[in-house]
């Protein structure tokens, strides 16, 4: 497992498949189960798992970092001891210390790193150079833009130039220079539409397209229908003080509106979550893009896609954690990674035990205590993980 992938872990609990279940030693789990069954069943269950920090009474190998009891419903939690291992995730389950790797064969793309071309993904790159993956040069043929190198797109079949912003000349963002998106007009031609800097178009400024009411070309990132087109909205964030409260898991959460439109929009997500407490009875909303939160996660995203290390990256992965990762300051990268778990994982992370938070993100946690100068925070509004929200992959 990569560190690339470590910055993914959380990632997992909302919609990706990073990690896969280790169980811990049978006669680990033996023991503990006898413990558990002493304790009495609970017969109405909270609303959502509860999380804990292990008893002293409760036997754990070495390396065990996580037990499930079904019963209750409970996970018991106890970091990895040793800081060359990470706390392997899945739900309902067990979960083991396993080994951290730096290199995860075959997943590198062009413009990331490498050691030998087997850190490389086969399917597009075709060697391992001065430590960077090479794809295909300018005017060779290509079937996507993630076979060709930094500073290029597949256009027309073959590798050529991405178009700078505030030129014309593309069909998606991936054309477009690395901190530009595409303003599709005409669908069908390439020559039609404009190359916009991200989060360029202030409120209420007219934009081509709003794809489930995003469009990263807007300022606050929102956008809604206007008069037979699209417009950027306001800065639309949680109704009243965070976190807010819900009621039932995947409950909706709705924000602010902006009465620009006519009938006024406000966003709307099924995004009640259950909070990881020793209760099991907090739920909360996810931010909202307009909330302080995911407003700094953006400010910092946008300003890396205007760097020239930026350009090092294959178009494709402009905003792929392992190509930030190979090629950004190293404390720059850190902050964009817990600017965007602070804001993706807010509502997961309040008021829960550091003992639960340092076993799901180890890693994390320690850089979160390190950027703070703390040795212990009970705190979890500002945690540390990384990953993306929507674009990080």
């Amino acid at each position: 497992m990569s560190l690339d992938h470590i910055s993914k872990t959380l990632l997992l609990l909302i919609s990706l498949e990073l990690f896969s279940c280790f169980k811990i030693d049978t006669e680990v789990n033996q023991s503990t189960d006898i413990i558990l069954e002493e304790a009495p069943e609970i017969v109405n269950l909270p609303a959502c798992p509860i999380y804990a920090c292990k008893p002293d009474n409760v036997p754990f190998a070495n390396d065990t970092c996580v037990f499930y009891d079904s019963k209750t419903n409970t996970n018991l939690c106890s970091p990895c001891k040793d800081s060359s291992t990470y706390c392997e995730f899945n739900f309902n389950s067990n979960f083991s210390c396993i080994p951290i790797v730096e290199y995860e064969h075959g997943e590198s793309n062009p413009g990331e790193k490498c050691r030998t071309l087997s850190d490389c993904d086969d399917a597009f790159v075709l060697s391992c150079t001065d430590g960077v993956c090479q794809g295909t040069v300018a005017g060779k043929s290509c079937d996507s833009a993630t076979f060709c190198n930094p500073g290029l797109g597949c256009i027309s079949g073959t590798c050529q130039p991405l178009t700078k912003s505030g030129s014309k000349g593309c069909l998606s963002d991936f054309d477009c220079e690395n901190g530009a998106g595409c303003n599709i007009t005409n669908a069908l031609d390439f020559s039609s539409n404009l190359c916009i800097e991200y989060g360029s178009v202030v409120a209420h400024e007219i934009i081509s397209t709003c794809i489930n009411s995003v469009n990263n070309l807007c300022e606050y990132t929102y956008c809604a229908p206007y008069k037979g087109l699209f417009a950027c909205t306001s800065q639309l964030k949680t109704v009243g003080n965070i976190p807010a409260a819900c009621a039932a898991e995947n409950a909706q959460c709705t924000s602010t509106s902006d009465d620009f439109f006519d009938p006024p929009f406000s966003f709307s997500q099924p995004g009640c979550q259950c909070a990881y407490t020793e209760t099991g009875t907090e739920l909360y909303c996810d931010l909202f893009n307009g909330d302080a939160q995911y407003m700094a996660y953006y400010k910092l995203l946008f300003e890396w896609l205007q760097t020239a290390d930026a350009k090092k990256c294959n178009t494709d992965r402009r905003t792929a954690s392992r190509c930030i990762e190979s090629n950004w300051d190293k404390k720059k990268y850190d902050a964009l990674m817990y600017y965007q778990a602070n804001a993706y994982y807010y509502p997961i992370i309040q008021n829960t035990e550091p003992c639960v938070l340092n076993s799901f993100l180890d890693q994390f946690y320690g850089m979160h205590r390190r950027a703070y100068n703390q040795d212990n925070d009970s705190s979890a509004n500002i945690l540390i993980l990384s990953i993306f929200i929507i674009w990080l992959n």
